[in-house]
């Protein structure tokens, strides 16, 4: 899952979205739920102005983050920093939505 994410953010920085896409949809294939795919999605999301998948990636990284932190992958040891922002940014959104 994390060679996948890297890949995922390189597919990201060159604006291949699909690549991007891809690998989320394959690291969601071995374990859904997993955060880096929901990461991805959101990612290129955000990239491509969709408002909407955005707060629904955001939703969806909410909701399965707990079980995920429990799940104790030490790919998440590696990337702390990430899911921590986007955990805040999310949970932001959510105070903010009507």
């Amino acid at each position: 899952a994390d060679a996948r994410y890297h890949i995922g953010l390189i597919d990201l920085v060159t604006a291949d979205y699909a690549g991007t896409l891809a690998q989320a949809d394959t690291i969601a294939h071995a374990i859904p739920g997993h955060l880096y795919a929901i990461v991805l999605r959101a990612e290129v999301a955000r990239a491509r102005g969709d408002s909407v998948a955005l707060h629904r990636a955001q939703a969806t990284f909410l909701e399965h983050y707990d079980a995920e932190s429990r799940a104790n992958r030490p790919e998440y040891a590696q990337h702390p920093g990430v899911l921590e922002r986007f955990r805040t940014e999310a949970l932001q959104a959510q105070r903010k939505a009507p």
